[in-house]
């Protein structure tokens, strides 16, 4: 029987907890199309298949003063009512367009907020993926058909 390192038996252990604990999420995928001679009419087109996993979904800040999302808010990169989420490190969350819904069915769609993408790791391990993403009052991505 082979021991874990730290690192193993930490994303073995978020695995679980966001299996037990965590809730439904879609990432869906956009690519950049252009029509005219110029790429005058730019514009964003669904891409793959969407991705469906459990996830955890926070508020940011909580009125606490310290730690990422206090430093974030104070650069004005994020909002008060902007959320964070907590996913698996394999889901791809970079792209011309990432829209997420939490959810199912996914009421409310979230577009990502590109500067507040990180992995955690340990011992070279990834952990997870934390992202901050914005409210789509519209429910669509800005340029999406």
């Amino acid at each position: 029987m082979t021991v874990a390192t730290f690192g193993e038996q930490l994303a073995q252990d978020f695995s679980g907890s966001v299996t037990q604990y965590g809730q439904s999420m879609r990432v869906a995928y956009y690519k950049d199309s252009y029509s005219g001679t110029a790429y005058d009419n730019a514009y964003l087109t669904a891409s793959g298949t969407n991705q469906w996993m459990t996830a955890f979904d926070f508020p940011v800040g909580q009125g606490r003063n310290t730690g990422e999302d206090f430093k974030f808010l104070a650069q004005g990169r994020i909002q008060q009512d902007d959320r964070k989420i907590f996913v698996p490190p394999h889901i791809n969350l970079s792209g011309a367009g990432v829209k997420i819904g939490i959810g199912s069915p996914t009421p409310v769609e979230y577009a990502i907020i590109p500067e507040g993408v990180s992995v955690y790791n340990v011992q070279g391990v990834d952990i997870y993926k934390k992202a901050y993403v914005r409210k789509l009052n519209t429910g669509i991505l800005p340029g999406e058909i």
